[in-house]
């Protein structure tokens, strides 16, 4: 089969509760240029390439994948994080475009001193890696209770030779481990409760790892309440926290944290005009 005519098969296959019409052609095209290891920019210029039977077999189980919801990052192994191609499976969150906003927002604030950082849930590591190569002066420790997301990260550091201490760690009960002075504190922690997890895509329900999204027990904020109160008892005289947050609850967010008597508390919206940041400070 040529490419081309596998295209407009794929297309006409995906239902449109997985993408918008128009999103379609972006996603085959950075499946397909992955798989057939083509330039992203090349491929419409290969139409006429023929597909063995034995890719095209893999290409048909990698649709059917597609169809039901997984996620093409899932399906490739990699997603895309500033610049970097940073590996991911089922065990972590795809980094997402909003949370290089926040990486962004702590990269205005401080130059490239020595500074002692801490992540609190890394998953892939994309925040800490990130940070880590604008900033070669800054100590981070990245946290995370799940080992199998650790080693991900891991990988994702060796990757990109970026120096980061990986701890397993449960925060909401073990944090008097991490008990030392930081001057930033970094989090985009679960924060999603069971009803309102109905309202994300169905890949997110199925797919990414639910300990990642959804707080555990009855208080879908109880990871602020700890980070705030964390956070004002160890972070350095000119330290500040940093945490992506649910736009839903940002004024209830916001609240724990004034409640913690922080010199200041700002909140920040995503490129999408959505509250999403949130920045406390000394």
């Amino acid at each position: 089969m040529k490419l081309m005519s596998f295209i407009n098969k794929a297309i006409s296959k995906l239902p449109a509760h997985i993408c918008e019409e128009e999103e379609k052609s972006t996603l085959i095209r950075h499946w397909l240029s992955d798989r057939l290891n083509l330039n992203i920019n090349q491929w419409i210029k290969r139409a006429d390439l023929s597909i063995d039977q034995a890719m095209l077999f893999d290409l048909e189980d990698d649709l059917e994948k597609i169809k039901a919801g997984m996620p093409l990052q899932y399906i490739i192994g990699k997603a895309y994080f500033f610049d970097m191609e940073l590996g991911v499976n089922n065990h972590v969150l795809i980094p997402r475009p909003e949370t290089e906003e926040l990486v962004q927002w702590i990269m205005e604030d401080h130059n490239d001193r020595p500074l002692n950082v801490l992540e609190i849930g890394t998953g892939s590591g994309c925040i800490s890696i990130a940070i880590k190569r604008q900033r070669k002066n800054f100590t981070i420790t990245a946290i995370d209770i799940s080992e199998d997301a650790l080693s991900i990260a891991r990988q994702n550091s060796n990757k990109y030779n970026a120096a980061i201490h990986f701890k397993r760690l449960n925060f909401l009960t073990q944090q008097d481990e991490l008990n030392q002075e930081w001057d930033i504190i970094v989090s985009n922690p679960p924060y999603l409760d069971a009803e309102e997890i109905e309202t994300h895509g169905n890949h997110v329900i199925k797919h990414e790892p639910k300990q990642a999204l959804i707080a555990a027990g009855s208080d879908p904020l109880i990871f602020y309440r700890s980070i705030a109160a964390f956070s004002q008892k160890n972070l350095s005289d000119h330290g500040a926290c940093y945490v992506e947050l649910n736009s839903l609850k940002a004024d209830s967010i916001q609240n724990i944290f004034e409640d913690q008597n922080f010199g200041t508390v700002n909140l920040r919206r995503d490129i999408s005009g959505n509250m999403r940041m949130l920045r406390s400070k000394i």
